[in-house]
């Protein structure tokens, strides 16, 4: 059992999160924070996924056609040095890599170099493509020239689930995202049971540069995905198509998350 539910987090933390994964100093903590957000990718896709798993597609009358990453059902597990299953393959009882349902194989999720920024509502640049033709050195016929690194995977080999949590929260206290604002944000939301040994809501200090650590772990990133997609009024048919869950339904919290953020909005209007 996890150590808390998912919470997204609230839209003005979602923009500067976003800015500082942008902007932020280590290449690979700045990528593999706006790959989640950005995608709603499981964690352990994250850290499993390879350069190969990005595909262009041909776009009648476009200069630049769309790329996406395309989940496979299976794949060979590649973090590490050889193709031996890691920790987490092991854990999950698997030969190599497999997302976590059958919902969620096979799809393809759009890495748009645009997004609707949810504090203003506005078209804005997204600049995750960019990063990721970048990072990963894509080539092939419709990719661009310049790109630099040709990273195969992040980190050079990929990264674990616990790597991954420990740099969103790196990422978030970049971002001076408020750790007095997240908690309060988490225990509107979390049921606490004060008999669990291991407490829900986590005090994590500051950072080297005395920034607070605020509470997020990498699901609350793929929840903050799919409250957006809610927020820009999504159909939940096809929101699942990109998210990976089951069915229609397991969109209904997010649906709630939005309409939460809606109805703060609304009231700091009311004076």
């Amino acid at each position: 059992m996890g150590r808390r539910t998912a919470i997204p987090l609230y839209q003005d933390r979602h923009v500067a999160f976003v800015e500082s994964a942008c902007s932020h100093p280590n290449r690979d903590k700045g990528l593999a924070s706006l790959l989640q957000v950005g995608t709603g990718a499981r964690v352990d896709t994250i850290g499993h996924v390879h350069a190969d798993w990005f595909v262009f597609k041909r776009a009648k009358g476009s200069e630049r056609p769309p790329l996406y990453l395309k989940i496979p059902a299976q794949d060979d597990c590649r973090k590490g040095t050889d193709t031996s299953p890691c920790g987490e393959c092991n854990r999950a009882d698997h030969d190599g890599y497999q997302p976590k349902t059958p919902a969620g194989a096979g799809r393809e999720i759009l890495i748009d170099d645009t997004w609707t920024n949810p504090v203003t509502g506005d078209r804005e640049d997204f600049p995750l493509r960019d990063m990721v033709e970048d990072y990963f050195g894509l080539d092939g016929t419709h990719a661009p020239d310049g790109v630099q690194y040709g990273n195969k995977m992040i980190a050079g080999n990929g990264m674990s689930n616990g790597q991954l949590n420990t740099w969103v929260r790196d990422v978030g206290a970049s971002a001076e995202i408020s750790a007095e604002l997240r908690e309060d944000w988490l225990r509107q939301h979390i049921d606490i049971d004060p008999d669990r040994d291991t407490p829900q809501i986590m005090d994590f200090g500051t950072d080297e540069r005395g920034n607070e650590i605020p509470d997020i772990i990498t699901h609350d990133l793929r929840a903050t995905y799919c409250t957006h997609l809610m927020r820009n009024d999504v159909s939940r048919d096809k929101a699942i198509n990109k998210t990976g869950h089951k069915t229609p339904d397991s969109m209904n919290p997010y649906i709630s998350f939005a309409n939460d953020e809606i109805n703060q909005s609304e009231e700091t209007m009311f004076y």
